[in-house]
This record gives structure tokens, sequence and C-alpha cells, in this order.
């Protein structure tokens, strides 16, 4: 229920463990081209515009808590959320992760969103495939903890996986359940 593709704006509240007063310092590790760069900041405006100004992407300059944008490793992930105990926080946008989607999905993370197919309520709406799901990427399907802040399921949510994501065979990893 966070933010979706029918929402203008998203619910701040709804965010687990945000950043002190909204404000996520962020700098790019090396070998971002300008176009790359141009993508990211585009996705981060994207969360400003959502949340009207109260989330704000920000360069860092001597800040102890902030992002590095990198893509030396694999995959798209980060942290979910911001935590005293950690002052370098690691974006990895890997091979195929430079999509706006990805990207805005990815800074969802950054700023304390979960999945919205993991609310512990989630079996009302849809069905996990649990047999289509690669391996590696079950935990991903996981359900979180019933504490959790509930709105309505929001089907479109940026941090919903789509149909097939993750999928070992094609086949549909989540399927949406239908009201009788």
């Amino acid at each position: 229920a966070v933010l979706s593709s029918s929402t203008e704006k998203a619910n701040p509240a709804e965010m687990l463990q945000p950043w002190p007063g909204g404000r996520v310092p962020y700098t790019f590790a090396s070998g971002f081209t300008t176009a790359q760069k141009a993508t990211v900041t585009e996705s981060m405006k994207y969360w400003q515009d959502a949340t009207a100004g109260l989330i704000t992407f920000v360069p860092r300059s001597s800040e102890a808590h902030y992002i590095v944008i990198k893509k030396d490793q694999a995959g798209c992930w980060t942290h979910v959320g911001w935590y005293y105990e950690i002052s370098s926080y690691p974006l990895n946008l890997g091979s195929g992760c430079f999509s706006h989607d990805v990207i805005v999905h990815e800074l969802g993370h950054v700023l304390g969103l979960e999945h919205e197919h993991s609310r512990y309520d989630r079996d009302s709406y849809v069905k996990i495939n649990w047999c289509n799901i690669k391996e590696d990427y079950r935990f991903a399907f996981q359900k979180r903890g019933e504490t959790d802040p509930v709105g309505r399921y929001d089907y479109d949510s940026m941090m919903h996986y789509k149909a097939t994501d993750f999928s070992a065979n094609g086949q549909a990893t989540i399927a949406t359940k239908t009201s009788t």
C-alpha cells in the first residue's frame, strides 16, 4: 500500500526504519556512466515527489550515514531501512538493474520498505507458488511478522513482485486470488 502506479503519494508512516529527518545522503562508486547516474537520480526524484518532499536524497558531503551506489556485484540489492550501526549502506545495481522501476524498488528498501507480497496477511490476496521459485530467491517470498503496519493490499505497489519474478521454470511465482 506504499506506492503504486495508481497512487500519487506514498505514506511515510508506513516506512519501517526511515532515515533521520527523511534525508538520505548518497554517493556513487566509480564506473557509472552519466546516463546511469541520471537514471538513479530520476528514480530518487520519484520518491521525493511521491512523499511530497518528506524524503530527500542529497549528495553526500561529510555525513556519517549514507548509501553507496555501486555495481560491482551481481544482482539488484540493498539493506532495508536505516540502522545506526551501519555507516555506509551498499545499494548494488548489477547488470540488468538499470531500469526506473527496479531502482525505485531498491530505493524503497533503502527507505525501509519491505515487499508487499511478504505481508503477514498476503495469503488472503495472493498465492505463492513455492515450487516455481528459484531456490536462491525463496527468502524474498517469506512472510514478515504480524506487527508490520498494514494498509490496503496493493497489487500494483512498486514493492510487489510481478507474477513470474524469480521463476525457475517460467511459471507464475505469485498468483492473484480472485474474490468470489
